[in-house]
């Protein structure tokens, strides 16, 4: 294998590997947008949306793995049954793309956003850090 291939193997890794970058949540700052008293990972996505659809197997061992401890849930933009949420959690996140994550903590505000496939190890490394904070 060339140089030149190794490297494109190892950025297209790294894209998809390596926590996403984030925007800044100032958009976020002082909204609850998740129950108080609960960790939770909320993904904005939709049913048309091919990196949401290939993201459900994570989304469901984020759900297993964290079972009891943290809140995993999917909102589809889509779907008029989460309209309400979606409408207002898209204003307050700037949402652009799908799929959009959310790391939220027991106080009810967002702590971290991930835009775009996101890595298993990313969302619940998220996810551990918040569940560590002190309640």
């Amino acid at each position: 294998m060339s140089l030149a291939a190794i490297v494109v193997v190892v950025m297209v890794g790294v894209r998809y590997l390596a926590p996403r970058p984030s925007d800044p949540l100032e958009a976020l700052s002082g909204a609850s947008v998740a129950p108080p008293g609960q960790v939770a990972l909320i993904e904005l996505g939709a049913t048309y949306c091919p990196a949401c659809v290939a993201m459900t197997p994570t989304i469901e061992l984020l759900k297993r793995r964290y079972a009891g401890r943290a809140r995993v849930s999917v909102l589809q933009i889509d779907k008029p049954e989460h309209r309400s949420a979606v409408e207002s959690l898209a204003r307050l996140a700037r949402l652009r793309v799908t799929p959009t994550f959310l790391v939220v903590g027991r106080d009810g505000q967002a702590r971290a956003k991930f835009i775009g496939p996101t890595s298993y190890l990313a969302l619940s490394g998220a996810l551990d850090a918040e569940l560590a904070r002190t309640p």
